[in-house]
């Protein structure tokens, strides 16, 4: 196993499976702008989410909606929580998407808030081709990663405090993760640097996050084979990609 691979394991997968039920409490609710890309495709279009966490995009099993959807996710226990509510899943890494679907299986695909636990450039890349791959000519592909500011404007999540104040917060403590130091990044405050651990509740559970640059999405983007960007926008802390599958070979 990789450096990066190991990071991922300790600082991802294990974090999320040992948080999945507050985890999943507290993400009930649909982002607007996701509900709205799922409103504009086709009726009965199928749809994956890659990395649905506790399922909030998907449609049960028989029920009556609008698209057919499958869930992917590492974490068992976020799965669980899927399959209670009668979702359909597969579990699998991001990176194994293109050796669990056929390619070209998809009309769409959702991948929000992953591509910013993938701890190397590297792999980042292959996750992205990868979603890209199952999903067929002509077929949508939307991914949500994690930023913070723009413009010099912060996310509304972040609390006003006088700058001094914020400074004395900024990721005074660090830890080394397989040869890597990564600082502890205080809640509610500006990223101090692009790879942190995120505490989720008390520091015992810290999630790795690479947090992305203005326009490093998009050129991560424009080295994926068979695809197209057609936007890419900020929105309240994260960086928006929206592509299109291309049937040609060369890179965009």
């Amino acid at each position: 196993m990789s450096g990066s691979a190991r990071l991922e394991e300790e600082h991802v997968h294990r974090v999320y499976d040992s948080i999945a039920a507050h985890f999943s409490d507290t993400r009930h609710k649909p982002w607007p702008r996701v509900q709205r890309f799922l409103d504009s495709l086709p009726q009965n279009s199928f749809v994956v989410d890659i990395g649905c966490g506790n399922g909030k995009y998907l449609s049960p099993i028989g029920g009556h909606s609008r698209h057919v959807t499958i869930g992917c996710d590492r974490s068992a226990a976020l799965l669980a929580i899927c399959g209670e509510r009668g979702f359909e899943t597969v579990s699998a890494d991001i990176l194994q998407t293109c050796h669990v679907f056929r390619a070209q299986l998809f009309d769409a695909a959702l991948c929000v808030a992953v591509l910013h636990h993938l701890s190397s450039r590297e792999r980042r890349l292959r996750a992205l081709q990868a979603i890209v791959d199952c999903v067929r000519v002509g077929g949508k592909i939307y991914v949500w990663a994690l930023e913070q500011s723009r413009d010099g404007q912060n996310a509304k999540y972040l609390k006003k405090e006088r700058p001094e104040e914020e400074e004395t917060k900024k990721e005074k403590r660090s830890v080394c993760v397989d040869g890597r130091v990564l600082g502890i990044h205080a809640q509610r405050t500006a990223f101090a640097s692009q790879e942190v651990l995120v505490p989720f509740g008390s520091e015992e559970q810290l999630r790795y996050y690479h947090v992305f640059a203005e326009h490093e999405l998009e050129e991560l983007a424009r080295e994926v084979r068979n695809a197209r960007v057609l936007d890419n926008y900020y929105e309240n802390g994260n960086w928006v990609l929206m592509l299109e599958r291309t049937i040609n070979h060369a890179t965009v």
